[in-house]
């Protein structure tokens, strides 16, 4: 009875480590590559560089001082400028450690069971779809979301400058008594 405990045990310790045992670096190398990882950072670099292109003109806009093209072209200048930032920033070397963070970070949420099972998935007809359109996907979504952000910000600056008013009043009355 007690070798058949003891080997009970053992079998569900086998099973349980195996269905939690933490994924190889290749294994998550792959799965990145399959779901197109770098072209997700690739992505979210251009919409970050087009944000600040846009918050740029915005605030030249606001000074009322500049035409449409210059304003236009200045922006221009400022985009790249940021480009060549982001790319001095973006080389093997930073990428490599990217992918180096995301494996560490990765191993603390998946195990390699779900991990063989997405790179399955990724690897089918469905999977190949969905990962070609996954980046379209959230560089519309991030377009969008960020003419929301900048439409809230400028609402925001609106009360913002109204808020400051105030401050300023209740701080003068202080000083005045």
């Amino acid at each position: 009875m007690k070798k058949l405990l003891t080997t009970l045990l053992s079998i569900i310790a086998l099973t349980i480590s195996a269905f939690a045992q933490t994924p190889s670096d290749d294994s998550l190398r792959q799965m990145m590559a399959l779901a197109g990882v770098d072209k997700m950072l690739d992505n979210s670099i251009n919409s970050m560089i087009k944000v600040q292109r846009d918050m740029f003109e915005e605030r030249l806009k606001q000074s009322g001082q500049l035409s449409h093209d210059t304003i236009t072209q200045m922006g221009a200048v400022h985009e790249k400028y940021i480009r060549q930032s982001v790319v001095g920033l973006l080389n093997e070397q930073t990428k490599e450690q990217m992918a180096n963070l995301y494996i560490m970070v990765a191993k603390n949420h998946l195990t390699q069971r779900e991990v063989d099972d997405n790179i399955r998935f990724l690897q089918s007809e469905s999977g190949q779809s969905i990962s070609q359109k996954t980046p379209l996907i959230m560089t519309e979504y991030s377009q969008q979301a960020q003419l929301l952000l900048m439409q809230s910000l400028i609402q925001n600056t609106v009360n913002s400058e109204e808020s400051q008013r105030q401050m300023r009043q209740e701080m003068q009355a202080i000083l005045e008594k």
